[in-house]
């Protein structure tokens, strides 16, 4: 797992995230903040349909400054047809984006090893991690 960093700042700015999940599957999104292994769901920052997350206030800088946000995203390929389940794995495109830091407006990338799949290849698990410092 190699983490991404994110200048988050101190002057009181509320930290906002946004998923975007890109599949044919269906799709669940959590973001979590971590401090020394203990996740912490971030109130009202749920996912819709797709699995996006849209405007969610992860918190106030000062206070969200040297913690790590983690997000899961779980796909479920089940409406899909099962020839084409290894091309909607490779092809799995989900955006993170940060702004409200000094960081200014960001957008990250899964790296290949934040993502994995089920034996069957039906369920497909992706990880991310970010730094806030």
């Amino acid at each position: 797992m190699a983490a991404d960093s994110y200048h988050v700042g101190t002057d009181g700015s509320e930290i906002i995230l946004n998923v975007r999940v890109s599949t044919a599957g269906i799709a669940f999104s959590k973001a979590q903040l971590f401090v020394d292994k203990a996740g912490t769901d971030i109130p009202n920052c749920d996912c819709d349909d797709d699995g996006d997350i849209i405007d969610c206030q992860t918190g106030v800088n000062t206070d969200i400054k040297g913690k790590m946000l983690g997000i899961a995203t779980s796909v479920d390929l089940e409406t899909v047809d099962p020839s084409l389940w290894q091309t909607m794995y490779d092809n799995l495109v989900i955006k993170y984006t940060l702004s409200g830091g000094t960081g200014g407006k960001k957008t990250f990338n899964y790296a290949d090893e934040d993502k994995s799949k089920d034996p069957t290849g039906q369920f497909i698990q992706v990880n991310k991690f970010i730094n806030l410092i």
